[in-house]
């Protein structure tokens, strides 16, 4: 008797350690919080007051602002990181990115081409390859 009680016991403990970390999975692919992103945006906030050259901080306060949906603050803070660092390879791919989402195609194909082109970083040269191939087969007719 007391082998079955134990037998159950591992099943319940073990089927509330599964669900938990399903749960903690479940979280963990939904991404960041609004909150953390607003804690983000203040830190780097901060960041940048203190280094207004800083071409990293803009950068990412510029990839946190897109997603938040804030297109337009993710654009400024984009091409203020352009402007210190033109080379920023990061930079220009979620630029590019931000400009595809505003539906700017024109501007994002230009700007993944130039990642493309430039084999400054392989993995944004990668993924502005992809994304480049997936512009084009929307431009297709079909």
């Amino acid at each position: 008797m007391g082998y079955m009680i134990g037998v159950v016991v591992a099943l319940i403990v073990g089927s509330a350690a599964f669900l938990a970390y399903k749960a903690y999975r479940k979280r963990k692919s939904q991404g960041p919080s609004r909150r953390q992103l607003d804690l983000a945006i203040v830190q780097l906030s901060q960041d940048i007051r203190r280094n207004p050259n800083n071409a990293v901080a803009f950068c990412k306060r510029g990839i946190v602002r897109q997603k938040k949906g804030d297109l337009t603050g993710a654009l400024a803070d984009l091409e203020r990181a352009l402007a210190l660092n033109p080379d920023f390879s990061e930079a220009r791919y979620h630029h590019a990115v931000t400009l595809e989402q505003k539906g700017d195609l024109a501007g994002a194909e230009k700007e993944f081409n130039q990642i493309a082109d430039s084999g400054e970083n392989p993995y944004f040269g990668t993924a502005a390859e992809e994304r480049l191939a997936k512009l084009r087969s929307k431009k297709k007719p079909g």
